[in-house]
């Protein structure tokens, strides 16, 4: 069996493993492992320098002697045992957690960002940088980058006349399930602001968090619905945090840019909502 350190442990990841011990992988990519419980999608592990609250990280550089495809030794359906700080995957790997740091995100959870000021129009800016490099890099077509700008366009006339809370998520609502991808395009931007929005507005102005209904997540699929669940609870990618702590907003960009490397059309649509977030939440 070959066993990989992990790099991180988000502190929802080790929620569940400290109370349950016996998993099941539901799906499995080349960069990554969904692990369910009584089928739901309740963790990832993911091969990856990019540390999230709700998953397991391994940093690449662990498979500079064999190939970096976890297809190669894990299938759909191979229990994941957890004993103490090893997670064993099927048969052929081990995930070794001794030398994971647990990951909290800090500058959120402790209010840290909460007072501060940020330019509205440099989050115009973000966006608009934002959507021409995702297209350039073929991450978003122009149509879907339009139609993102739209929503966000919705999104701050709504913000403009204080109409806020359920009102947002009746919009977001809409577009679940929609797009294309494993996590369709409009539900990892909906992830976006939802992470933000329940993370800062409701620890900052005490407003209540935005929840999700089973009915909403009919329509998508199990990652999506996973995806979802965990931009409820506000769990928050490294990303984010520099983003929010950064000085100006061609730092907050470069930052962005991190968040670009999840998936294909994920990153590029779930940093669109975290700006589009950021302008209703600070």
């Amino acid at each position: 069996m070959k066993r990989i350190p992990a790099y991180s442990i988000g502190w929802i990841a080790k929620e569940y493993i400290m109370n349950n011990k016996v998993f099941e992988v539901h799906s499995v990519f080349s960069k990554g492992v969904y692990v369910e419980l009584d089928g739901d999608i309740v963790f990832d592990i993911a091969i990856s320098r990019v540390r999230s609250e709700a998953g397991i990280t391994i940093n690449p550089d662990a498979f500079s002697r064999w190939p970096v495809d976890l297809s190669r030794y894990i299938s759909r359906g191979d229990r994941v045992i957890v004993d103490e700080d090893l997670i064993a995957l099927g048969n052929t790997l081990e995930i070794d957690l001794r030398g994971a740091e647990v990951y909290i995100a800090n500058t959120v959870r402790k209010g840290k960002i909460c007072g501060a000021t940020y330019n509205k129009e440099d989050f115009e800016w973000l966006t608009r940088k934002t959507a021409n490099i995702a297209i350039l890099l073929e991450k978003l077509s122009a149509e879907e980058a339009e139609a993102l700008n739209e929503i966000i366009r919705k999104i701050r006339r709504m913000a403009g006349e204080g109409n806020m809370g359920e009102s947002l998520f009746e919009i977001l609502r809409e577009y679940i399930g929609l797009g294309r991808g494993l996590t369709p395009v409009f539900d990892d931007f909906a992830a976006g602001i939802l992470t933000i929005y329940n993370s800062l507005a409701t620890r900052c102005s005490g407003i209540r968090p935005l929840e999700l209904k089973i009915e909403d997540l009919r329509r998508t699929t199990d990652i999506s619905k996973y995806m979802l669940k965990i931009a409820v609870r506000g769990a928050i990618y490294e990303p984010i945090e520099k983003i929010l702590s950064a000085g100006n907003r061609c730092k907050m960009l470069e930052h962005i840019i991190d968040l670009l490397s999840i998936g294909h059309s994920s990153g590029a649509a779930f940093s669109m909502g975290i700006i589009a977030g950021l302008m209703i939440s600070v």
